[in-house]
């Protein structure tokens, strides 16, 4: 008899990327998997959104973050939060399990450091 394990998903460490404490922000939504650590917890999602602008001012949002509209970076003119800059320090390292293309990558090259 043979038992397949269920394959567990890993990091590629090729394709992890520390964003800038200020970031310019432009509007991108982006449905790419990846994931970033929050007190102390390691957390995927699928999907990041880039705002310049409207009710979510100039933001970065993970999809399924949290329940505040994903926001994990404001420029501080966000009307959906409370904080200005990063939620948290950690949450400015992502670790892409396919790697970043078009427009998101772009962006990264010119607010993110490749690790």
């Amino acid at each position: 008899m043979i038992y397949n394990l269920p394959r567990k998903r890993t990091n590629n460490p090729e394709n992890m990327w520390i964003i800038n404490s200020t970031p310019t922000t432009t509007n991108l939504d982006v449905s790419i998997k990846f994931t970033y650590e929050y007190n102390g917890v390691t957390k995927e999602s699928d999907r990041i959104f880039l705002y310049a602008g409207g009710k979510t001012g100039h933001s970065i949002a993970y999809i399924g973050f949290n329940h505040a509209d994903d926001i994990v970076y404001s420029a501080g003119d966000c009307m959906l939060v409370y904080f200005t800059g990063w939620l948290s320090d950690s949450l400015r390292t992502i670790t892409f399990l396919e790697p970043p293309t078009g427009d998101l990558l772009k962006w990264l090259q010119a607010n993110a450091v490749k690790q």
